[in-house]
C-alpha cells in the first residue's frame, strides 16, 4: 500500500513516513495486494466544508472516507481512496481520550480505511470497531 499525504498548513500529526509504515501494516494484516490512499490532513474549516459538499452537514468531524470507483475490468485496483483528518478535531479528541495526537491521527486512519474497504459501524454490529481494535493493537 502507498500513502500521499497533503498536509495544510497548519496541519499538525505523524510524519509522513510514520502514516506510511502504519498504512503499510495494516495492509498486510488485512492481506491487501496493494493499493493507494491519499490522506488530507486539514483544520476543522476545510473538513466543515468537505462535510458539507458530501454529506449535507456543514459541520467539523473527525474524519471522512471517499472509496475511488470500481478498477477497470481486467485491471488491478490501483487506488483504494481518499482519507480526510481535521487535525484540529483529532487533537480535541485525543486530549480527551488521554492519548497523543500522533496516535489519535493513525486511529482515525485506520478508521477511515476501514470504511475505504467497505466496512460500516453504523450497520455491522460492531464488527468493524472490533477489526480496528484488533488491527491498532498490532494484528488480526
Amino acid at each position: 500500500m502507498t500513502l500521499d499525504l497533503v498536509r495544510r498548513a497548519g496541519a499538525r500529526g505523524p510524519s509522513a513516513r510514520r502514516l506510511g509504515a502504519h498504512l503499510k501494516r495494516i495492509g498486510r494484516d488485512l492481506r491487501l495486494d496493494g493499493g493507494a490512499v491519499t490522506l488530507l490532513l486539514c483544520d476543522d474549516r476545510e473538513m466543515s466544508r468537505l462535510n458539507g459538499a458530501m454529506r449535507g452537514q456543514e459541520v467539523p468531524t473527525d474524519v471522512l472516507a471517499f472509496p475511488a470507483g470500481e478498477a477497470l475490468p481486467g485491471e488491478p485496483a490501483t487506488a483504494l481512496g481518499d482519507i480526510a483528518i481535521s487535525w484540529e478535531t483529532a487533537a480535541r479528541q485525543s486530549a480527551a481520550a488521554g492519548r497523543t495526537l500522533d496516535r489519535e491521527i493513525l486511529v482515525l486512519l485506520t478508521h477511515g480505511l476501514l470504511h475505504l474497504l467497505g466496512y460500516d459501524h453504523e450497520s455491522d454490529d460492531g464488527e468493524m470497531l472490533r477489526l480496528q481494535a484488533r488491527l491498532l493493537a498490532g494484528g488480526r
